[in-house]
């Protein structure tokens, strides 16, 4: 507690500081908005000195389209302006003089078609940039994304590991969130990773890796966020692309999108689909070992899992140009994914190598998943401040529909008892209500302060429906009918405040939640917790010179359960084996701190210390008198890592690029009562992502990604190997692409997995297809000059990402 305190005071001290700070010398401020009022960000101001022309200094604009001179000596001086994509502007003169500021006003840029045309048609860029605490990907310069889905883009993204499973973390580093437009999604592991591969590649813009968020992103999400940012059109008049492909691994694979949007001057209309329609194949294998009472008994379990999935996505929306100053809009996003699964699973009950028994399952699943998601938004900008309100109301519905059939088998593979059968229904709906307000102001072009208000409610009801049940003890004791409810609410308030010095760029932001949560099932688990958390964050940038950067960052984050690891429901594979939610699963804090330098915008070094308290993380538990084992997630005392990161850019020559990442990660988990055993372990990973051109209109692709062997919670898993290719052509002035590519060409991604402790002795392994063909073809259709538009991000992100799809 001391130490908060202590933190908590040099905050509000250097807070105070900064905002008092004072300002000496002549300055000179101004203001960039484009052809429709709106401010320009990210604008480059020159400015040069008459008459010998001498350019003395350059700044950039801030979000609010403002910027300033400092100290700028008596003479006079033009201001030359531009951004990409706009025509420069030259403005001026302006005298100065020893006694007075100088407001230069509004610098209004215009779009250059030209210009544009010729960045969209040569499409060059760079694949991966990097800002302070941010790196950002350039998904539409990667040839492996084309005909591909989110989950596949993310899997190759460098400093991230997602393995096949559904398993994601970042710098080694779980419970991160993931954030669709900043619209967070579900992180329930395999659930999460449906919903992203459901999401076709080409809709997918950019992703954006945010290790340590400021105190204007919700507090949820201690691994930190990725964003994944869909596209969206600029461009005037009525334009758009449709993408269609195919793929074959094990299975067909299909892919379609269409993109559409039509933008005038008072209003801009945008809309899309995507349907991924396609089959893969699941593997699991599970050996475990039961020692009781002299019994050496085994459980071999095979399971083969063929789905037949369906995955649609609509989005459409509008934003009304009320006035140069205000922008109203209106959002609709929609999915709606159906699953048919066909599984069998194979039992084998042995004792000291002899078999005793098969129990063969059988199981048909029927499950749709609708999801609908209305946002309104409003805009209004002032000279130096704006003001967002966004109001967001979701509907999740999921209903599945399971039927299973058990048979069992002697040593001699004759039936020995009666088959028995069930209909498993699980109907789930989950509501969320939420609005927020942010109010940013410049107190001058080098300071900017941000403050808001946020409310959410969250209502999930689930039911679980058993019919013709069998009366078998395990079935009638375990395995009833019940349902549940649960209810959050959070209320939060935040503030963040920036500067720019010379130098240094300093953030800090405080971010307080208050939460009341309550849940009861017929069963009796019931829960009711109130609590208010403060969330501090911090940021120090330093500009060594001109190729040296510093940034120490620090913050403190928390990851609530999702809802489905409350739901305390038990979803059985066989007769001894099933997992089960935890109502009284407690939010996980974590305690960051980063260290990054990063040189000439190629070499970026990184250091980091993570501290996770109550983290949680599935085990398996084991009676050894039934010989039944359960799955269920549950606190550890705490995790400790330290670790560090090198990414590099290399451009050997014009024909080849190359991204090179190495991260290195010691952690230190306290599991058991009291942190009575402590498990230690270490990770490497690396990756390389190579580009060659080719031809001036065919470009190749090669990826590799690799993982050592680790130790995660309870369970030591293997290493694990990718490698990618693809090559691309342009046709039709880059209007047409076709792209051919094959993931996972050795077969070889897969979650292998130990566990020797006194408790449980198991081994596992689960494949699910990777290895897939894929030919995809994208045509872009309509005008090319752009307009702008601006980014909507709806106010539910902290609660949609807990609900599972």
């Amino acid at each position: 507690m001391p130490n908060k305190k202590k933190f908590l005071l040099l905050w509000t001290t250097l807070s105070v500081y900064s905002v008092v700070i004072a300002q000496t010398g002549v300055v000179m401020q101004g203001r960039m908005l484009d052809s429709d009022g709106g401010p320009v960000g990210s604008a480059t101001i020159e400015l040069i000195k008459l008459p010998d022309s001498l350019r003395l200094k350059t700044v950039n604009s801030n979000e609010l389209g403002l910027f300033e001179f400092r100290n700028v000596s008596a003479g006079t001086y033009v201001l030359v302006a531009g951004s990409i994509g706009y025509r420069r502007n030259i403005s001026g003169p302006y005298t100065v003089t020893p006694d007075s500021n100088i407001m230069a006003g509004n610098i209004k840029l215009t779009r250059d078609s030209l210009l544009l045309k010729e960045v969209e048609v040569k499409s060059e860029g760079t694949y991966i940039e990097r800002a302070a605490g941010k790196v950002v990907l350039n998904v539409d310069k990667s040839i492996m994304a084309s005909g591909s889905n989110a989950f596949d883009v993310l899997r190759r993204v460098p400093g991230i590991q997602a393995a096949a499973d559904g398993q994601i973390s970042m710098r080694g580093r779980q419970g991160i969130t993931i954030m669709m437009d900043g619209k967070a999604v579900s992180l329930s592991s395999g659930d999460v990773a449906e919903f992203l591969r459901g999401i076709s590649a080409e809709l997918v813009d950019q992703i954006e890796l945010i290790s340590n968020p400021s105190s204007n992103y919700d507090a949820s999400g201690a691994g930190g966020i990725v964003n994944i940012k869909l596209k969206k059109n600029k461009k005037t008049g009525t334009n758009g692309s449709v993408t269609g492909g195919g793929g074959f691994g094990e299975n067909y694979k299909s892919n379609w999108a269409l993109l559409l949007n039509h933008r005038q001057k008072y209003f801009n209309a945008y809309g899309s689909w995507t349907l991924n329609d396609y089959r893969r194949t699941d593997r699991y294998q599970m050996n475990r070992m039961v020692y009781f009472e002299g019994m050496n008994e085994a459980f071999d379990i095979n399971n083969h899992d063929l789905k037949s999935l369906s995955n649609q996505n609509f989005k459409v929306g509008t934003d009304f140009y009320i006035s140069k100053n205000q922008t109203f809009g209106l959002m609709y996003t929609g999915m709606y994914n159906s699953m048919l699964s066909n599984e069998e699973n194979r039992t084998i009950l042995s004792d000291r190598g002899r078999v005793d028994s098969t129990i063969r399952t059988f199981s048909k699943e029927s499950r749709t998943v609708s999801n609908n998601a209305f946002n309104l938004n409003y805009k209004l900008n002032f000279k130096s401040s704006a003001i967002t309100v966004d109001a967001d109301y979701l509907v999740y519905n999921r209903k599945s529909d399971e039927s299973l059939t058990y048979n069992f088998y002697n040593d001699q593979n004759n039936v020995y008892r009666e088959s028995s059968g069930l209909k498993n229904l699980t109907p789930s709906h989950i509501t969320i209500q939420s609005i927020k307000a942010d109010y940013s102001m410049s107190l001058s072009a080098r300071r900017v302060l941000q403050f808001g208000v946020k409310s959410s409610i969250v209502e999930n009801k689930n039911k679980r429906e058993i019919e013709n049940a069998d009366k078998a003890d395990w079935l009638t004791s375990s395995f009833v009918n019940d349902e549940s409810s649960f209810k959050e609410n959070i209320q939060a308030v935040y503030g963040n405040y920036s500067q720019q010095f010379k130098k240094v760029k300093l953030e800090l932001g405080l971010r307080g939640e208050y939460t009341h949560s309550s849940g009861s099932s017929l069963l009796g688990s019931n829960l009711d917790r109130s609590y208010f958390n403060l969330f501090p964050s911090s940021s120090f940038s330093f500009n060594l010179n001109k190729k040296h950067k510093l940034v120490l960052e620090y913050n403190r984050r928390i990851t609530r359960p999702a809802y489905d690891d409350l739901n305390p429901f038990r979803y059985f594979l066989d007769q001894y084996t099933y997992r089960e939610g935890n109502p009284y699963l407690r939010p996980e804090y974590s305690t960051s701190i980063e260290l990054t330098d990063i040189y000439r915008d190629r070499l970026t070094s990184n250091l980091s210390y993570n501290y996770v308290r109550d983290y949680y993380l599935s085990f398996t538990e084991q009676n050894d008198t039934s010989g039944v084992s359960r799955t269920i997630k549950r606190n550890l005392q705490g995790l400790r890592s330290i670790g560090m990161e090198f990414d590099y850019s290399l451009a050997v020559n014009s024909w080849f690029n190359s991204i090179l990442n190495i991260q290195g990660y010691f952690r230190k988990f306290n599991i058991g009562e009291g942190g009575s055993v402590q498990r230690n372990s270490l990770l490497v990973s690396f990756s390389s992502s190579n580009t060659f051109k080719l031809k001036k209109d065919v470009r190749a692709e090669c990826n590799f990604n690799y993982e050592s062997p680790t130790v995660s919670g309870m369970y030591d898993f293997k290493s694990v190997y990718v490698l990618d290719f693809g090559v691309g052509k342009t046709f039709l002035n880059n209007d047409l692409a076709l792209k051919l590519s094959v993931s996972d060409i050795l077969n070889s991604d897969r979650n292998r997995y130990t566990s020797n402790l006194p408790e449980v002795e198991l081994t596992g392994r689960h494949k699910i297809e990777t290895r897939v063909v894929r030919l995809n073809l994208t045509y872009k259709f309509g005008r090319k000059t752009v307009a702008g538009s601006k980014t909507r991000k709806a106010g539910n992100e902290a609660e949609s990402k807990r609900v599972n799809n």
